[in-house]
C-alpha cells in the first residue's frame, strides 16, 4: 500500500468516525398521517423523536411511553385530541415506566378509563415525564382515579382532574414514595371513598405544588381536596382550596407523621374544619395563609396577607 492509500484511508477513517459521532436528526412521526394508532406511532419513534397526534378521538389504551419521546398533539392543547378508553374494564390509558425527564406529554384528553391502579396514567421505577396542558375527565381506580405514581417524579403543568373517581384514595391523584411537582393544576369535583378527595401523599412522598386549585372534591373519611399520610411532606404554596368537604380536614388532612408546609393559600367555603393535623402529625406550619378552623362561612375568604 503506497503513502497516498494510507492517506486517503486515514481520511476516510476519520470522516466516518466524525460521522457516526454527529447526533442522529430527531424525527417527527405524525398519526395517522404515518402510524395508524398513537401506540403505533411511539413504537416507531426514537429517543429524541416527536410522535404528533392529529386532532379527533382515539379509542386507545395500554399506550406505553418510550423514554426521550415527546408526544403531543398537533395545537398542544388538551381540547385539541381526546384518548377515551370507553370504560373498559383494567384500562390504563397510558403508562409511563422508567421513562426520563426528556420525556414529555403536551395537549391531551385522557378520560374513560378504568384501573386498579391509576386509572389514567400510571407512572412508575423512577419514571419523570413532564406533563403540560392535559386534562384527565371521568377515569376510575382504586387509587389514584385519573393519575398513579409510584416512586416518580412527574412534573404537571396546567393538567385539570375533573370529575375522577378512587374507590380508596386520590380521587384525582395518588403518589406513593413520590416526589410529582404540580404548577397551575385544577382537581375539580373528584371524589375518594376513603381519603383524599382530589391528591392524596403516602409512604414518605413529597409531592411540591404552586397555584393550583381544589374546588368541590370530596372524600369518605379524611381530606377532601387534599390528604398525605405515612410521613408525606408537601409544600404547597399560593394553592387554594374551596367547596371541598369530608368527615375530617375538608380541604387538607395530614395524619401518621406527616409535616407539610402551606405558604401563602387560601381556604374557603370548605365544610367543617378545613385543615386537619390529625393524630401522629406536628402541627401545620402555615406561613401567609388564611385557615378556617371551624365549619366554614359560605363564600367568606380567609387568606391573610
Amino acid at each position: 500500500m503506497n503513502r497516498k492509500t494510507r492517506i486517503l484511508g486515514a481520511i476516510g477513517s476519520a470522516i466516518l468516525i466524525i460521522v457516526l459521532a454527529l447526533p442522529s436528526h430527531a424525527a417527527t412521526i405524525h398519526v395517522p398521517g404515518q402510524q395508524p394508532t398513537i401506540q403505533a406511532g411511539i413504537e416507531a419513534a426514537s429517543e429524541g423523536d416527536t410522535v404528533v397526534v392529529a386532532s379527533g378521538t382515539y379509542y386507545e389504551h395500554d399506550i406505553v411511553l418510550k423514554s426521550g419521546v415527546r408526544l403531543r398533539s398537533e395545537t398542544g392543547e388538551a381540547d385539541c385530541v381526546t384518548i377515551d378508553a370507553q370504560g373498559r374494564y383494567m384500562a390504563c390509558i397510558i403508562q409511563c415506566v422508567g421513562v426520563d425527564a426528556s420525556t414529555s406529554i403536551t395537549g391531551f384528553t385522557i378520560t374513560g378509563a378504568w384501573h386498579a391502579n391509576g386509572g389514567g396514567m400510571k407512572c412508575l421505577r423512577g419514571a419523570s415525564p413532564t406533563l403540560t396542558n392535559i386534562v384527565f375527565a371521568q377515569n376510575i381506580s382504586d387509587y389514584g382515579g385519573a393519575l398513579y405514581c409510584s416512586n416518580a417524579s412527574p412534573v404537571l403543568r396546567n393538567v385539570t382532574f375533573r370529575g375522577n373517581w378512587a374507590y380508596l384514595a386520590g380521587g384525582g391523584m395518588y403518589c406513593e414514595s413520590s416526589s410529582p411537582a404540580l404548577a397551575d393544576c385544577t382537581f375539580t369535583n373528584n371524589t375518594a371513598d376513603v381519603d383524599g378527595g382530589g391528591l392524596c401523599a403516602r409512604v414518605g412522598s413529597l409531592p411540591a405544588l404552586s397555584g393550583c386549585t381544589f374546588t368541590g372534591n370530596t372524600a369518605g373519611n379524611s381530606g377532601g381536596g387534599m390528604c398525605c399520610h405515612d410521613n408525606s411532606c408537601p409544600t404547597v404554596i399560593d394553592c387554594t382550596f374551596s367547596g371541598n368537604s369530608a368527615e375530617t380536614g375538608s380541604a387538607m388532612c395530614c395524619a401518621d407523621d406527616s409535616s407539610p408546609t402551606v405558604v401563602g393559600c387560601t381556604f374557603s367555603g370548605n365544610v367543617e374544619a378545613s385543615v386537619v393535623p390529625a393524630s401522629g402529625s406536628e402541627r401545620l406550619p402555615v406561613a401567609g395563609s388564611g385557615v378556617e378552623s371551624g365549619p366554614a362561612s359560605a363564600g367568606e375568604s380567609h387568606t391573610n396577607s
